[in-house]
């Protein structure tokens, strides 16, 4: 019989004839055992509490909230989400590693003024920057093990424009990328604060 077959499934029943079957011996020996199991479990209880104290415990008798449960296992959850960002940066991080190894390799032909190569070093120093902002725990600059040279070209140039593209929350235009490479003139500062100095002494003089 099965939902759709034939007959299919029933309805409903009508009772046609109740029977009663008695066995004294039978339920004797049941009511024995019965108060047997009883005396054996008086003689154990209270039954020894587990080692450790199992957690639920307090909120299966209502002594515990839910917030509280929360917050106790808030520190676990932090701890296992922090764990799996550094495995995702870690992974992250061996295939911009792998990309610059790459870039490394291929011919000038394939990547004309190092665009893909200067994009691939700005991925990373964005990436660290987050590793660093979200205590990541994971030193991304150290697992790039980059030589003096680019090691160089990662903190003139990548590590600025990546930090200041974050900061602005999108594309640095022309302008902005020329400003932010452009190094400061030596002596600015103090030459300005110098002609204001002089320009009040030959007022003065005057």
């Amino acid at each position: 019989m099965r939902p759709g077959g034939t007959p299919g499934l029933p309805t409903g029943y009508h009772v046609r004839r109740v029977i009663r079957v008695e066995d004294s011996r039978m339920w004797s020996n049941y009511a024995g055992r019965r108060n047997e199991i009883r005396r054996l479990r008086g003689e154990d209880l209270p039954l020894p509490r587990p080692e450790p104290q199992a957690k639920t415990d307090e909120l299966a008798r209502g002594e515990q909230t839910e917030a509280q449960l929360c917050a106790s296992l808030a520190p676990l959850v932090t701890a296992a989400a922090k764990a799996r960002a550094k495995d995702i940066a870690m992974a992250s991080a061996r295939t911009l590693k792998s990309a610059m190894a790459a870039m490394d390799a291929a011919e000038e032909a394939r990547d004309p003024g190092s665009v893909v190569e200067a994009n691939i070093f700005q991925a990373a120093a964005m990436l660290s920057y987050w590793c660093r902002e979200l205590d990541v725990g994971l030193d991304l600059e150290a697992e790039l093990a980059l030589d003096s040279i680019k090691r160089a070209m990662y903190r003139t140039m990548a590590k600025p424009l990546g930090e200041a593209t974050i900061a602005k929350g999108g594309f640095l235009n022309q302008q902005e990328y020329i400003e932010l490479l452009q190094p400061p003139k030596k002596g600015g500062a103090a030459a300005a604060k110098g002609s204001k100095k002089g320009g009040r002494k030959e007022n003065g003089s005057r």
